[in-house]
Protein backbone atom coordinates (compact mmCIF):
# COMPACT_ATOMS: atom_id res chain seq x y z
CA UNK A 1 0.00 0.00 0.00
CA UNK A 2 1.65 3.31 -1.28
CA UNK A 3 1.88 6.23 1.18
CA UNK A 4 -0.60 9.58 0.06
CA UNK A 5 1.80 12.91 1.20
CA UNK A 6 -0.02 15.94 1.35
CA UNK A 7 1.61 19.69 1.39
CA UNK A 8 2.95 21.74 4.08
CA UNK A 9 2.43 25.14 2.28
CA UNK A 10 5.59 27.59 3.29
CA UNK A 11 4.98 31.20 4.56
CA UNK A 12 3.95 33.64 2.30
CA UNK A 13 6.66 36.40 1.44
CA UNK A 14 5.40 39.70 2.13
CA UNK A 15 6.24 42.24 0.00
CA UNK A 16 7.22 45.11 0.86
CA UNK A 17 8.30 47.28 -1.95
CA UNK A 18 11.00 49.63 -1.33
CA UNK A 19 10.79 52.63 -3.96
CA UNK A 20 10.61 51.26 -7.12
CA UNK A 21 12.64 47.65 -5.96
CA UNK A 22 10.43 44.78 -4.79
CA UNK A 23 11.30 43.14 -1.90
CA UNK A 24 9.77 39.67 -0.70
CA UNK A 25 10.28 39.72 2.90
CA UNK A 26 10.12 36.43 4.76
CA UNK A 27 10.01 37.30 8.68
CA UNK A 28 12.00 35.36 10.58
CA UNK A 29 14.06 35.18 14.34
CA UNK A 30 16.84 33.02 12.85
CA UNK A 31 20.27 33.33 13.72
CA UNK A 32 21.56 33.67 10.19
CA UNK A 33 19.81 36.40 8.17
CA UNK A 34 19.83 35.55 4.22
CA UNK A 35 19.69 37.64 0.78
CA UNK A 36 19.62 37.37 -2.70
CA UNK A 37 19.26 40.09 -5.30
CA UNK A 38 17.64 38.77 -8.78
CA UNK A 39 18.89 41.13 -11.61
CA UNK A 40 17.03 40.47 -15.48
CA UNK A 41 20.56 40.30 -17.17
CA UNK A 42 20.47 38.17 -20.28
CA UNK A 43 23.54 36.45 -21.95
CA UNK A 44 23.24 38.78 -25.32
CA UNK A 45 25.35 37.64 -28.26
CA UNK A 46 26.22 41.24 -28.64
CA UNK A 47 29.04 41.08 -25.86
CA UNK A 48 31.24 38.18 -26.12
CA UNK A 49 30.78 34.47 -24.82
CA UNK A 50 32.51 34.98 -21.07
CA UNK A 51 31.68 38.37 -20.33
CA UNK A 52 29.12 37.82 -17.80
CA UNK A 53 31.37 35.03 -16.24
CA UNK A 54 34.31 36.93 -16.36
CA UNK A 55 32.29 39.85 -14.49
CA UNK A 56 31.17 38.10 -11.97
CA UNK A 57 34.81 36.30 -11.37
CA UNK A 58 35.94 40.56 -10.98
CA UNK A 59 33.24 41.27 -8.73
CA UNK A 60 33.71 38.67 -6.63
CA UNK A 61 37.62 39.37 -6.18
CA UNK A 62 38.10 43.13 -6.81
CA UNK A 63 36.49 46.18 -6.01
CA UNK A 64 37.86 50.12 -6.31
CA UNK A 65 37.12 50.66 -2.43
CA UNK A 66 38.44 47.16 -1.25
CA UNK A 67 41.07 45.55 -3.92
CA UNK A 68 42.44 42.35 -3.69
CA UNK A 69 39.90 40.49 -2.06
CA UNK A 70 39.20 43.40 0.83
CA UNK A 71 35.32 43.79 0.68
CA UNK A 72 35.15 39.59 0.88
CA UNK A 73 37.22 39.53 4.10
CA UNK A 74 35.62 42.45 5.57
CA UNK A 75 32.27 40.22 4.79
CA UNK A 76 33.79 37.52 6.51
CA UNK A 77 34.55 39.24 9.40
CA UNK A 78 30.82 40.10 9.97
CA UNK A 79 30.19 36.69 9.68
CA UNK A 80 28.86 36.88 6.26
CA UNK A 81 29.74 34.85 2.72
CA UNK A 82 28.31 35.80 -0.55
CA UNK A 83 27.80 33.95 -3.92
CA UNK A 84 27.39 35.28 -7.42
CA UNK A 85 24.91 32.62 -10.02
CA UNK A 86 23.82 33.03 -13.40
CA UNK A 87 21.46 31.85 -15.81
CA UNK A 88 21.08 32.58 -19.72
CA UNK A 89 18.46 35.27 -18.86
CA UNK A 90 19.14 36.36 -15.19
CA UNK A 91 22.08 37.22 -12.61
CA UNK A 92 21.51 36.73 -8.87
CA UNK A 93 23.68 37.88 -5.59
CA UNK A 94 23.34 35.50 -2.58
CA UNK A 95 24.90 36.12 0.67
CA UNK A 96 24.36 34.87 4.25
CA UNK A 97 25.03 35.78 7.52
CA UNK A 98 24.95 36.81 10.97
CA UNK A 99 21.60 38.96 11.52
CA UNK A 100 22.79 41.41 13.92
CA UNK A 101 25.05 41.93 10.83
CA UNK A 102 22.40 42.85 8.01
CA UNK A 103 22.66 46.28 7.41
CA UNK A 104 26.54 46.37 7.48
CA UNK A 105 26.55 43.84 4.97
CA UNK A 106 23.89 44.91 2.66
CA UNK A 107 26.04 48.26 2.83
CA UNK A 108 29.19 46.17 1.46
CA UNK A 109 27.63 44.06 -1.04
CA UNK A 110 25.68 47.14 -2.81
CA UNK A 111 29.58 48.94 -2.59
CA UNK A 112 30.10 45.17 -4.80
CA UNK A 113 27.97 45.96 -7.36
CA UNK A 114 28.31 50.54 -7.01
CA UNK A 115 32.40 50.37 -7.76
CA UNK A 116 33.87 47.37 -9.62
CA UNK A 117 37.20 47.25 -10.30
CA UNK A 118 37.67 46.40 -14.00
CA UNK A 119 40.47 47.36 -14.94
CA UNK A 120 43.22 45.92 -17.10
CA UNK A 121 45.50 44.31 -15.07
CA UNK A 122 42.69 42.45 -12.71
CA UNK A 123 40.76 41.78 -16.45
CA UNK A 124 43.91 39.82 -17.80
CA UNK A 125 44.41 38.11 -14.41
CA UNK A 126 41.31 36.70 -14.33
CA UNK A 127 40.62 36.54 -17.90
CA UNK A 128 43.34 33.97 -17.96
CA UNK A 129 42.26 31.58 -15.46
CA UNK A 130 38.40 31.69 -16.64
CA UNK A 131 40.34 30.82 -20.02
CA UNK A 132 42.31 27.88 -18.30
CA UNK A 133 39.08 26.59 -15.99
CA UNK A 134 37.44 26.42 -19.57
CA UNK A 135 40.48 24.25 -21.50
CA UNK A 136 40.67 22.08 -18.93
CA UNK A 137 37.12 21.60 -18.75
CA UNK A 138 36.54 21.08 -22.35
CA UNK A 139 39.23 18.04 -21.85
CA UNK A 140 36.23 16.02 -20.08
CA UNK A 141 33.99 14.30 -22.98
CA UNK A 142 30.76 15.03 -20.81
CA UNK A 143 31.26 18.90 -20.71
CA UNK A 144 32.02 19.05 -24.37
CA UNK A 145 28.53 17.22 -24.84
CA UNK A 146 27.30 19.69 -22.88
CA UNK A 147 28.32 22.44 -24.67
CA UNK A 148 27.29 20.93 -27.88
CA UNK A 149 23.99 20.69 -26.88
CA UNK A 150 24.05 24.39 -25.18
CA UNK A 151 25.36 26.14 -28.66
CA UNK A 152 22.22 23.31 -30.51
CA UNK A 153 19.79 25.16 -27.95
CA UNK A 154 20.49 28.48 -27.12
CA UNK A 155 23.21 29.24 -29.68
CA UNK A 156 20.87 31.39 -32.06
CA UNK A 157 19.55 33.51 -29.05
CA UNK A 158 22.40 33.30 -26.32
CA UNK A 159 26.04 34.08 -26.81
CA UNK A 160 27.10 30.36 -25.15
CA UNK A 161 30.01 30.13 -22.66
CA UNK A 162 30.38 26.68 -22.85
CA UNK A 163 30.72 26.59 -26.45
CA UNK A 164 33.02 29.28 -26.72
CA UNK A 165 36.59 29.23 -27.91
CA UNK A 166 39.43 30.17 -26.31
CA UNK A 167 40.41 33.02 -28.65
CA UNK A 168 36.84 34.13 -28.31
CA UNK A 169 36.87 34.94 -24.46
CA UNK A 170 40.28 36.40 -25.29
CA UNK A 171 38.00 39.23 -26.49
CA UNK A 172 36.17 40.10 -23.56
CA UNK A 173 38.07 43.30 -22.60
CA UNK A 174 37.45 46.37 -19.98
CA UNK A 175 34.83 48.13 -22.46
CA UNK A 176 32.65 44.99 -22.41
CA UNK A 177 33.04 44.55 -19.29
CA UNK A 178 32.11 47.77 -18.53
CA UNK A 179 29.14 48.51 -20.93
CA UNK A 180 27.71 45.11 -19.97
CA UNK A 181 28.32 46.36 -16.07
CA UNK A 182 26.52 50.08 -16.61
CA UNK A 183 23.68 48.30 -19.06
CA UNK A 184 22.30 45.78 -16.99
CA UNK A 185 23.27 45.59 -13.17
CA UNK A 186 23.03 48.77 -12.57
CA UNK A 187 19.60 49.08 -14.05
CA UNK A 188 18.37 45.36 -14.57
CA UNK A 189 17.85 44.86 -10.38
CA UNK A 190 14.13 43.23 -10.19
CA UNK A 191 13.75 42.03 -6.77
CA UNK A 192 15.21 40.98 -3.57
CA UNK A 193 14.28 38.60 -1.00
CA UNK A 194 15.26 38.70 2.25
CA UNK A 195 15.10 36.44 5.59
CA UNK A 196 15.60 38.65 8.44
CA UNK A 197 13.04 40.17 11.50
CA UNK A 198 13.89 43.44 10.08
CA UNK A 199 13.56 45.47 6.99
CA UNK A 200 17.06 46.99 7.46
CA UNK A 201 17.68 51.06 5.96
CA UNK A 202 20.37 49.76 4.25
CA UNK A 203 17.77 48.31 1.80
CA UNK A 204 17.07 51.87 0.75
CA UNK A 205 20.02 52.23 -1.93
CA UNK A 206 19.42 49.32 -3.79
CA UNK A 207 16.64 51.11 -5.63
CA UNK A 208 18.19 52.73 -7.53
CA UNK A 209 19.67 49.86 -9.88
CA UNK A 210 15.29 49.24 -10.80
CA UNK A 211 15.65 50.82 -14.69
CA UNK A 212 13.75 50.04 -17.89
CA UNK A 213 15.89 47.16 -19.86
CA UNK A 214 15.63 47.46 -24.08
CA UNK A 215 17.28 44.51 -25.51
CA UNK A 216 15.96 42.07 -28.41
CA UNK A 217 16.26 38.20 -28.19
CA UNK A 218 16.91 36.31 -31.40
CA UNK A 219 14.47 33.59 -31.65
CA UNK A 220 14.65 31.07 -34.16
CA UNK A 221 10.75 30.17 -35.63
CA UNK A 222 11.71 26.46 -35.58
CA UNK A 223 15.08 24.65 -34.89
CA UNK A 224 16.10 22.13 -37.62
CA UNK A 225 16.42 18.30 -36.43
CA UNK A 226 20.78 18.07 -35.70
CA UNK A 227 22.70 15.24 -34.87
CA UNK A 228 26.23 15.93 -33.44
CA UNK A 229 28.86 13.35 -32.82
CA UNK A 230 32.25 13.64 -32.16
CA UNK A 231 34.23 9.59 -32.73
CA UNK A 232 37.05 10.27 -30.15
CA UNK A 233 38.01 6.62 -30.80
CA UNK A 234 40.82 6.40 -28.21
CA UNK A 235 37.49 7.53 -25.24
CA UNK A 236 36.33 4.45 -23.05
CA UNK A 237 32.99 6.53 -22.19
CA UNK A 238 30.33 7.97 -24.28
CA UNK A 239 28.54 10.90 -23.49
CA UNK A 240 24.78 10.78 -25.24
CA UNK A 241 22.53 13.53 -24.88
CA UNK A 242 19.07 14.11 -26.67
CA UNK A 243 17.10 17.46 -26.08
CA UNK A 244 12.91 17.43 -26.91
CA UNK A 245 10.29 20.39 -27.13
CA UNK A 246 8.88 21.34 -24.32
CA UNK A 247 6.44 23.60 -22.65
CA UNK A 248 7.04 26.14 -20.05
CA UNK A 249 5.05 25.82 -16.52
CA UNK A 250 2.81 28.94 -16.66
CA UNK A 251 -0.54 27.21 -15.00
CA UNK A 252 -1.34 24.93 -11.85
CA UNK A 253 -1.94 22.61 -14.20
CA UNK A 254 1.49 22.86 -16.08
CA UNK A 255 2.49 20.63 -12.55
CA UNK A 256 1.54 17.40 -14.69
CA UNK A 257 4.54 18.09 -17.07
CA UNK A 258 7.02 18.76 -14.40
CA UNK A 259 5.83 15.27 -12.66
CA UNK A 260 6.13 13.63 -16.24
CA UNK A 261 9.65 14.71 -15.86
CA UNK A 262 10.01 13.87 -12.68
CA UNK A 263 9.11 10.28 -13.51
CA UNK A 264 11.30 10.04 -16.74
CA UNK A 265 14.54 10.46 -15.16
CA UNK A 266 14.30 13.21 -12.07
CA UNK A 267 15.17 10.60 -9.49
CA UNK A 268 16.00 7.16 -8.51
CA UNK A 269 12.83 5.38 -9.57
CA UNK A 270 12.38 6.97 -12.37
CA UNK A 271 12.07 4.76 -15.50
CA UNK A 272 15.34 5.63 -16.91
CA UNK A 273 16.96 4.97 -13.66
CA UNK A 274 15.07 1.69 -13.33
CA UNK A 275 15.09 0.67 -17.09
CA UNK A 276 18.72 1.91 -18.55
CA UNK A 277 20.58 1.59 -15.15
CA UNK A 278 19.00 -1.07 -12.94
CA UNK A 279 17.83 -3.58 -15.77
CA UNK A 280 20.09 -3.34 -18.32
CA UNK A 281 23.51 -1.99 -16.43
CA UNK A 282 24.75 0.14 -19.15
CA UNK A 283 25.13 3.31 -17.04
CA UNK A 284 25.34 4.50 -13.30
CA UNK A 285 23.16 7.59 -13.77
CA UNK A 286 20.57 8.79 -16.51
CA UNK A 287 18.84 11.85 -15.87
CA UNK A 288 15.98 13.94 -17.84
CA UNK A 289 15.40 17.54 -16.96
CA UNK A 290 13.25 20.42 -17.81
CA UNK A 291 15.93 23.42 -19.14
CA UNK A 292 13.80 27.06 -19.91
CA UNK A 293 14.62 30.61 -21.19
CA UNK A 294 12.87 33.26 -22.20
CA UNK A 295 13.75 31.94 -25.58
CA UNK A 296 12.08 28.48 -24.88
CA UNK A 297 11.55 25.34 -23.10
CA UNK A 298 13.43 21.99 -23.89
CA UNK A 299 13.87 18.58 -22.50
CA UNK A 300 17.61 17.09 -22.41
CA UNK A 301 18.51 13.98 -21.50
CA UNK A 302 22.11 12.90 -20.23
CA UNK A 303 24.08 10.30 -20.02
CA UNK A 304 27.76 8.66 -19.82
CA UNK A 305 27.77 4.85 -21.22
CA UNK A 306 30.62 2.34 -21.98
CA UNK A 307 31.78 3.18 -25.76
CA UNK A 308 31.55 -0.49 -26.37
CA UNK A 309 27.59 -0.29 -25.33
CA UNK A 310 26.44 2.71 -26.71
CA UNK A 311 24.44 1.77 -29.48
CA UNK A 312 22.96 -0.51 -27.14
CA UNK A 313 22.30 2.35 -24.32
CA UNK A 314 20.66 4.58 -27.72
CA UNK A 315 18.34 1.97 -29.18
CA UNK A 316 16.88 1.00 -25.19
CA UNK A 317 16.94 4.93 -24.36
CA UNK A 318 14.86 5.86 -27.47
CA UNK A 319 13.01 3.05 -27.29
CA UNK A 320 11.86 3.94 -23.46
CA UNK A 321 11.26 8.07 -24.25
CA UNK A 322 8.83 6.35 -27.14
CA UNK A 323 6.85 4.45 -24.14
CA UNK A 324 7.02 7.04 -21.62
CA UNK A 325 5.21 9.61 -24.45
CA UNK A 326 2.23 7.19 -24.67
CA UNK A 327 2.10 6.37 -21.04
CA UNK A 328 3.77 8.00 -18.36
CA UNK A 329 2.39 7.10 -15.77
CA UNK A 330 1.38 2.49 -16.21
CA UNK A 331 -0.05 2.14 -12.75
CA UNK A 332 -1.16 4.14 -10.08
CA UNK A 333 1.28 2.86 -7.70
CA UNK A 334 3.88 4.30 -10.42
CA UNK A 335 1.95 7.76 -10.36
CA UNK A 336 1.50 8.14 -6.59
CA UNK A 337 5.42 7.30 -5.86
CA UNK A 338 6.36 9.91 -8.24
CA UNK A 339 3.66 12.69 -7.07
CA UNK A 340 4.80 11.75 -3.28
CA UNK A 341 8.59 12.58 -4.57
CA UNK A 342 7.62 15.78 -6.08
CA UNK A 343 5.94 17.21 -3.33
CA UNK A 344 8.61 16.32 -0.98
CA UNK A 345 11.03 17.72 -3.44
CA UNK A 346 9.49 21.33 -3.95
CA UNK A 347 8.39 21.32 -0.35
CA UNK A 348 11.68 23.88 1.09
CA UNK A 349 12.95 22.61 4.52
CA UNK A 350 14.01 25.64 5.82
CA UNK A 351 13.75 29.53 5.03
CA UNK A 352 16.71 29.69 3.28
CA UNK A 353 15.58 27.05 0.89
CA UNK A 354 12.10 28.72 0.61
CA UNK A 355 14.24 31.88 -0.46
CA UNK A 356 16.00 30.00 -2.93
CA UNK A 357 12.80 28.96 -4.45
CA UNK A 358 11.37 32.45 -4.16
CA UNK A 359 13.93 34.06 -6.17
CA UNK A 360 14.09 30.91 -9.01
CA UNK A 361 10.71 32.23 -9.46
CA UNK A 362 11.28 35.48 -10.09
CA UNK A 363 14.44 34.75 -12.59
CA UNK A 364 11.27 32.49 -14.52
CA UNK A 365 8.60 35.36 -14.31
CA UNK A 366 6.40 33.75 -12.36
CA UNK A 367 4.33 35.24 -9.66
CA UNK A 368 4.61 33.51 -6.48
CA UNK A 369 0.78 32.00 -6.62
CA UNK A 370 1.51 29.84 -9.02
CA UNK A 371 3.71 27.76 -6.85
CA UNK A 372 0.78 27.60 -4.36
CA UNK A 373 -1.67 26.74 -7.09
CA UNK A 374 1.08 23.61 -8.50
CA UNK A 375 0.88 22.12 -5.21
CA UNK A 376 -2.41 22.77 -4.20
CA UNK A 377 -3.12 20.92 -8.07
CA UNK A 378 -0.39 18.28 -7.60
CA UNK A 379 -1.53 17.40 -3.57
CA UNK A 380 -5.49 17.20 -4.30
CA UNK A 381 -4.98 15.20 -7.19
CA UNK A 382 -6.49 11.08 -7.79
CA UNK A 383 -5.25 8.84 -9.74
CA UNK A 384 -8.67 8.27 -12.17
CA UNK A 385 -8.79 12.46 -12.80
CA UNK A 386 -5.13 12.37 -14.15
CA UNK A 387 -5.13 14.34 -17.40
CA UNK A 388 -3.69 13.54 -20.46
CA UNK A 389 -0.44 14.88 -21.72
CA UNK A 390 1.13 15.89 -24.57
CA UNK A 391 4.51 14.43 -24.51
CA UNK A 392 7.19 14.49 -27.14
CA UNK A 393 8.76 11.08 -28.89
CA UNK A 394 10.84 12.68 -31.24
CA UNK A 395 14.49 14.39 -30.13
CA UNK A 396 15.34 18.04 -32.43
CA UNK A 397 19.12 17.50 -31.24
CA UNK A 398 21.13 14.55 -31.12
CA UNK A 399 24.61 14.36 -29.01
CA UNK A 400 27.11 11.73 -28.69
CA UNK A 401 30.75 12.19 -27.94
CA UNK A 402 33.11 9.41 -27.98
CA UNK A 403 31.04 7.47 -30.55
CA UNK A 404 30.51 6.28 -34.04
CA UNK A 405 29.15 8.82 -36.69
CA UNK A 406 26.23 6.62 -37.66
CA UNK A 407 25.14 5.66 -33.98
CA UNK A 408 21.85 7.62 -33.83
CA UNK A 409 19.04 6.83 -36.39
CA UNK A 410 18.97 8.97 -39.51
CA UNK A 411 22.72 10.31 -38.25
CA UNK A 412 24.43 11.90 -41.74
CA UNK A 413 27.83 9.75 -42.01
Amino acid sequence: MSVRLGFFAPPRPSLQPVGALPVYWLRATEPLAHFIAVWEAPALPNFPAGTRALLLRLLAAENARYPAGGLAQRLKRLGWTFEWHSSLDSIWLSASGLVENLPAALELLHLMVEAPLLRGPDVVKHRSRLIESHIRAWANPAYRADSYVAQGLWGDTYAVMEGASPEALQKVGEAELWAYHEGFLWRGLRAVVLVAPTLPKSLTPWQIWVRPLRYALRLPLEKEPTIQVEETPEAQQASLRWAYPWRRALSPSDVWYALGVLRLGGYFGSQLMRTIREEAGLTYGIYARAEETQAGSYLVIRTEVARSRAAEAVARIQEEVQRWATQPFPTMEIWEEARNYLLVQRTPETLREWASWIAGALMRHRPIELYYAQMETLAQATWPHIPSLLLPDEPFLQVGVGVEKGIFAGACV
